[in-house]
């Protein structure tokens, strides 16, 4: 492939999708972490919501789930929230 043509080739693509090909990662992934989804918190007094947390909380790399759940069992709502510790980070 010429120089030009790769020049035309790499205007017409979009710059998410050079982003995560050059990235290593799927554009789905980087969509994802750009915009992403269900971050907050539910009522920790609910009684059909549970708590989860996940990673290493030594090293200050948590994310904390909270799942709703109606009375079948069927998951409805959840959230995401990423804990970063100051101790850790420094």
């Amino acid at each position: 492939m010429s120089l030009i043509a790769s020049s035309k080739l790499l205007r017409s693509l979009s710059v998410p999708y050079i982003r995560a090909t050059t990235s290593g990662y799927h554009k789905n992934v980087i969509e994802h972490y750009e915009n992403p989804r269900n971050v907050g918190s539910l009522d920790k007094n609910d009684k059909t919501v549970g708590t989860g947390l996940v990673g290493a909380p030594a090293c200050g790399d948590v994310m904390k789930l909270k799942i709703k759940v109606d009375e079948s069992g069927k998951i409805v709502d959840c959230k995401i929230q990423n804990i970063w510790l100051w101790f850790c980070n420094r």
